[in-house]
């Protein structure tokens, strides 16, 4: 089965009071505020999209109950989580699938036009796969 090409894109930390943990890489580390989605809302949880180099820090509200109000299985609310580029999600689909790992489709709540998939790796991290 061939493998598809991954790159880095994000990591998302956690947070109680995500304006409070956005001021502090904002005006303390001096990471730059981006555009977050409108499919992020305030209505799913909180969030907040920050410059990091080439890539993004996505500080996201701690919600225990946001899996269940979803109805998804994978909550990456709930701890941090990187996300990687993929340029062929469906190879991935069908190798997870065949090795018995259990992922969720974020595409019907996640961002338009990204194709989303989250996974626990064999000690629980949660990772985050996209394409566009």
């Amino acid at each position: 089965m061939p493998s598809p090409r991954f790159s880095f894109q994000h990591v998302g930390v956690v947070a109680a009071d995500v304006a409070r943990l956005e001021r502090f890489y904002t005006d303390v580390i001096g990471l730059e505020p981006i555009a977050t989605p409108a499919a992020q809302s305030a209505e799913m949880m909180g969030f907040s999209w920050l410059r990091l180099g080439e890539h993004e820090l996505h500080v996201i509200e701690r919600s225990p109950d946001f899996a269940q109000r979803m109805g998804v299985s994978i909550n990456p609310s709930l701890q941090p989580h990187f996300a990687v580029r993929i340029d062929d999600i469906e190879a991935l689909k069908r190798r997870l699938t065949a090795a018995g790992v259990e992922w969720i489709d974020w595409s019907r709540i996640g961002i338009s036009g990204l194709n989303q998939i989250f996974v626990r790796d064999p000690e629980g991290n949660v990772v985050e796969f996209e394409q566009f």
